[in-house]
């Protein structure tokens, strides 16, 4: 396990932009935009327009008549304009407000969670840094107990030091072990902590 000093700044935006309950937000705040942008084209009124043109006969004779039809002597023109309004005009504005309402709330919603993530960071991140610590202390004392019971194996191959007093440095080493295992224990609940807000598969490949 490396002693890595966290980019805090960094590992907020990190955690902003794809912390998993952040994305689902974001993605309810974007429907509901669509909608709206729906629901606005839905309360506006269509204008229709219609054109015609014709060619008329009309001689009281047959063969004259075709003839002026033919020649286009007789030309007809109309346009026509339709606008048509949405019946259910009220029912749309309705709905509108609602989703306007709606789209306020979850921006609302956004913000605080953006603030709320961003304290759970900052926590995260002193857990970490702090259980770093208390594992490279854990690991020196347990450097300094090894090399105090091989001295004590020493001194009691030597006559110099009873079994008993062997027994206390044993007892010391087997406690610094512990120590180690509980630090290394903390730091990896840590690191899942803050992998889990940024929205990471944990995986430690530092583990000693």
């Amino acid at each position: 396990m490396t002693s890595v000093q966290p980019n805090k700044q960094e590992i907020i935006q990190h955690v902003l932009q794809q912390n998993p309950s952040i994305i689902r937000l974001r993605a309810s705040i974007f429907l509901e935009q669509e909608k709206l942008k729906h629901n606005k084209h839905e309360a506006l009124p269509t204008l229709n327009a219609t054109a015609r043109f014709s060619v008329n006969g009309w001689d009281e004779s047959l063969s004259s008549a075709i003839d002026e039809l033919l020649e286009g002597a007789l030309p007809g023109r109309y346009l026509g304009l339709t606008l048509n309004m949405p019946i259910s005009n009220l029912a749309v504005k309705g709905n509108r407000k609602q989703q306007q309402a709606s789209l306020s709330k979850l921006d609302i919603e956004l913000g605080k969670l953006e603030q709320t993530l961003t304290q759970q960071t900052r926590a995260a991140i002193r857990a970490l840094t702090s259980a770093q610590l208390k594992y490279d202390l854990a690991q020196a004392n347990l450097k300094l107990a090894k090399q105090t019971d091989a001295t004590d194996r020493a001194l009691r191959d030597a006559g110099r030091k009873t079994q008993t007093e062997l027994l206390n440095t044993m007892k010391a080493l087997e406690d610094a072990q512990l120590s180690v295992e509980r630090a290394q224990t903390d730091y990896l609940l840590a690191e899942i902590d803050l992998k889990n807000l940024m929205g990471i598969p944990f995986y430690s490949g530092s583990t000693p």
